[in-house]
């Protein structure tokens, strides 16, 4: 058991701090947080069924929280002939009431069909996906599938390890909402600030890979097409 995050997960639209890394002191007690923890737990756990995760039940236990307060976010992957054990130990887990989720999706995350089917409460991108945004518009359209699966399935998405301003306005420009890492580190007085939208740029323009030729010039024309009505149109939010 062991957590994701290396910082909180804040809410790229409002600023707030939705949850924090989970933290085992150095006796191996979870120590509790204010807010939702969140823990990665291998798939591999969860086959063996209930008796397994007797531990992560007791862990809370004495942490004084509730599996509700809790999301999981499932690591690794699963054969196809392990899917019933893992249907019926995320069964469990819901039941119990933790929130559930998929991590590496992307790159080392279970396969989507397995996902959709588990109906998850969160998918986390692979970090490496994110590391690679925005200068690899390949990884831009494997973050936008990821967005577009969880949209498919009511599911919210993860952006792990955002380090500069542009991963940030790229995650929002896709639909992402939570993201974590350093440069949404809580400053010297505790506070966490997250970056205003990027406004000289459409954010499209980051997502959609490589310029056309002549796409530029064409922006400037329609632009100055559109300067000679009479309303002007508002930029929104």
């Amino acid at each position: 058991m062991s957590s994701l995050l290396t910082s909180p997960l804040v809410d790229l639209d409002t600023g707030a701090v939705i949850a924090h890394p989970a933290v085992v002191d150095p006796s191996g007690v979870l120590r509790a947080t204010p807010l939702p923890m969140v823990l990665e737990l291998p798939i591999g756990v969860v086959l063996p069924g209930a008796g397994a995760l007797a531990p992560l039940h007791e862990a809370l236990r004495r942490a004084g929280r509730h599996p509700r307060e809790a999301i999981l976010l499932l690591t690794g992957t699963c054969r196809e002939q392990d899917r019933p054990l893992l249907k019926v130990g995320i069964d469990g887990l819901r039941s119990s009431g933790y929130l559930l989720g998929f991590a590496g999706m992307g790159v080392a995350g279970p396969s989507l069909d397995l996902v959709a089917g588990a109906a998850p409460y969160l998918l986390a991108l692979d970090p490496e996906v994110v590391a690679r945004i925005p200068g690899d518009h390949r990884a831009t359209a494997v973050a936008r599938a990821v967005v577009t699966l969880a949209r498919g399935i009511g599911a919210h998405v993860m952006a792990p390890g955002v380090e500069r301003e542009q991963q940030a306005a790229v995650m929002r420009g896709l639909g992402v909402r939570l993201a974590h890492g350093p440069l949404l580190a809580p400053g010297p007085d505790g506070k966490v600030r997250v970056p205003l939208p990027i406004t000289d740029e459409p954010p499209a323009s980051a997502m959609l890979g490589p310029p056309r030729p002549g796409a530029a010039a064409a922006r400037r024309d329609a632009a100055r097409r559109g300067q000679g009505g009479g309303g002007g149109g508002r930029l929104r939010p």
